[in-house]
């Protein structure tokens, strides 16, 4: 596949995985995220913002509650959110793989760098899990390829302490 012979082209230092990390960043200023949907649209049911009007229609949808499963901008944030983590998961694994044949400083950096990918994993969870409830604990970008079928949802505790483990690596 393109994305193989990508990525043994590329992430072989520092600078490159940098680089790559920026992608995984470049998630939170997406408008399935933060740029819209996280934090505006998604809060204006809450004591933060007003919606004006009685229609539960239209862009009243979410701020209303009146929205379900397939409504666009809850299923949109939803996969968007899924495309993050393995953004975050493919940049853990490819950089854990190759650092040790990195030099010294190459390796310190992409310490910090696996500790940062890992806060934003962990960030991405905490937004699914909050919003969505019971979700899917994707650790692995194998996992991202299995059959919706075999997928099960996981105790929000389970996604929780999965993201306590993410912080508590970065913070270290």
């Amino acid at each position: 596949a393109a994305s193989d012979v990508y990525k043994r082209q590329y992430l072989n230092n520092a600078k490159e995985a940098e680089t790559v990390l920026q992608g995984v960043y470049k998630n939170l200023a997406n408008e399935y995220t933060y740029s819209y949907h996280l934090s505006l649209l998604f809060t204006i049911s809450t004591d933060i913002a007003q919606c004006e009007g009685s229609s539960t229609t239209s862009f009243r949808e979410i701020p209303t509650n009146s929205h379900n499963a397939s409504t666009s901008q809850i299923s949109r944030t939803w996969q968007k959110l899924y495309s993050a983590i393995y953004d975050a998961n493919d940049f853990i694994e490819t950089v854990s793989g190759r650092m040790d044949n990195w030099g010294s400083s190459d390796r310190e950096l992409a310490t910090i760098y696996l500790g940062e990918a890992r806060a934003l994993r962990a960030l991405f969870y905490f937004e699914l899990v909050r919003w969505y409830g019971n979700v899917v604990l994707v650790t692995s970008t194998e996992q991202s390829n299995w059959p919706a079928t075999s997928y099960v949802q996981a105790d929000p505790k389970d996604v929780y302490a999965f993201i306590e483990e993410d912080l508590k690596y970065a913070s270290e």
